[in-house]
């Protein structure tokens, strides 16, 4: 494989972007089928841990080209930070730079992690871009009030109610009855609005790439941000998958919400990454990470190949 700079022009601003190209004998990518890593904040184009880096080549050895780019503000691409709720501009110019330059292409599959992964599905919901195949969503970022507490009350207080030495602590007076009192608190607000559940309220949890504070009203009126990315899951029609990990807060309540939309049998493949933190940070976590996207990848490649027919071979890659 090799890889190539690009600059991609954005609403007047450049992001800097890299693209890995599959070698001429890597397996040929299914139905045209590339790889768009969303970058979510702050961060850069090569991810925590190097992931998106190794991520990306791991998918052009598997005959998908994949570009990985910095948002407008970050990293080396030129203009002002903005909020994840405000990069649709941002994943437009990185799928079309990505065509572009491998015109044998047809599609690609958007991946994200945290807010990039809302990003994401909020730039379905939006947009509506037939370049885009499907999505693979680690660990969507959907805090609200609602859904944190319920996320606390089923991963936390649920399992430390059973543990005995907690209520050895409430009986002598100790720390066990802070314990309790937070668990009626987070009981208190879980309840007031269902978690997923239309109606639930505008989202208090607005997370930014920077320290400039992004407008709740950026959000659909009486709607959670867990609505509005599972409104956009459900509606989409395109293949999605969904990554969490099984140590991770945030993945927890973004679970939370959707077993309260769809129950035990959600509509898209979940995997559960066991002992995995927020970034996957372990070895085998981040192995089962990668092993999962490329997965996911592949699977779409399948699907969009079963919907189209094979794809007609286009030229070979730009050279600059």
């Amino acid at each position: 494989m090799r890889e190539e700079g690009l600059l991609l022009p954005c609403q007047g601003d450049r992001l800097v972007a890299v693209i890995s190209h599959p070698a001429a004998t890597a397996p040929a990518a299914a139905a045209g089928l590339g790889l768009v890593i969303v970058v979510g904040g702050p961060q850069v184009r090569t991810g925590s841990h190097r992931q998106f880096t190794r991520l990306a080549r791991l998918a052009a050895q598997a005959g998908h080209p994949a570009l990985r780019f910095d948002l407008r503000g970050m990293g080396d691409s030129s203009g002002q930070p903005r909020p994840y709720t405000d990069i649709d501009d941002d994943i437009d110019a990185a799928i079309g730079g990505l065509l572009v330059q491998r015109p044998g292409l047809q599609r690609a599959l958007l991946w994200g992690l945290c807010d990039a992964a809302t990003a994401v599905a909020l730039y379905l919901q939006r947009r509506r871009d037939p370049r885009v195949a499907g999505v693979c969503l680690v660990n969507p970022w959907v805090r609200s009030e609602q859904t944190l507490a319920r996320a606390r009350l089923d991963h936390y207080y649920r399992r430390r109610l059973l543990q005995a030495d907690f209520w050895r602590k409430l009986l002598r007076g100790g720390v066990g009855l802070a314990a309790l009192q937070s668990w009626r608190e987070q009981r208190r607000l879980a309840r007031a609005a269902p978690a997923g559940g239309h109606g639930a309220g505008v989202s208090t949890g607005t997370r930014i790439h920077t320290s400039t504070t992004a407008s709740a009203s950026t959000l659909t009126p009486a709607s959670t941000l867990a609505d509005q990315v599972l409104d956009s899951l459900d509606s989409c029609g395109l293949p999605a998958h969904l990554l969490l990990a099984d140590a991770d807060l945030t993945a927890q309540e973004f679970a939370t919400a959707l077993r309260a939309r769809h129950g035990p049998h959600p509509p898209w493949p979940v995997q559960r990454i066991a002992d995995a933190d927020h970034t996957f940070s372990s070895p085998a976590a981040d192995a089962a990470l990668m092993a999962a996207s490329l997965a996911a990848l592949q699977a779409t490649g399948a699907a969009a190949l079963s919907a189209t027919g094979p794809a007609a071979p286009g030229p070979g890659p730009s050279v600059r």
